[in-house]
């Protein structure tokens, strides 16, 4: 799907096998969220051929029925994705939820699009009843944006991130789909 953001055309589309071809941009969108020192779990660039990697395991999930990833691109360039990984056995029922917006497409309404659509696709096509992420403490804005989609703080664990050679805090977030 095609959609305009401060009048700028966006794609809104299913990671898919012909991303591949695409390593360098998926590379290049990862590393700028690593330059600006996004707080996320990857902390170190990416090479060409980890980013490759990590592209060929979520298509071997997508295709097992495990993840949806969804990417957004403007003018080549990939400028977010979200998705949701199942979990497995007796916490099956448990979707991980992420999302990834490059620092210039902020607070222009692709996140929220994105996210919502994964949001409804994760039931639908995971069977996931439970959306589950976690956030530093620190992102204020994240965590407003997460509860405006619907997540509610569950628990704050100690000590769980490293961030600036200090451990801080982790804050897991929960959406219940079944409401």
């Amino acid at each position: 799907m095609i959609k305009n953001f401060n009048n700028q055309k966006i794609t809104i589309r299913f990671l898919q096998q012909g991303d591949l071809r695409k390593t360098k941009q998926f590379q290049m969108f990862i590393n700028r969220l690593i330059d600006e020192g996004a707080p996320m779990k990857v902390n170190q660039k990416l090479s060409l051929k980890q980013e490759q990697e990590w592209l060929k395991k979520q298509l071997t999930k997508i295709k097992a029925k495990k993840s949806i990833i969804l990417v957004a691109e403007a003018g080549g360039e990939i400028v977010a994705n979200c998705g949701v990984d199942a979990d497995w056995g007796r916490r099956s029922h448990i979707g991980k939820f992420c999302i990834a917006v490059d620092k210039d497409f902020r607070s222009c309404g692709i996140g929220g699009a994105i996210a919502r659509e994964i949001i409804s696709l994760s039931s639908k096509k995971l069977g996931a009843k439970i959306l589950r992420l976690s956030v530093y403490p620190t992102n204020k804005k994240a965590i407003k944006f997460y509860q405006k989609l619907g997540f509610k703080k569950v628990s704050i664990i100690p000590r769980q991130i490293q961030s600036d050679n200090k451990l801080i805090p982790e804050i897991v977030m929960l959406r219940d789909l079944s409401k």
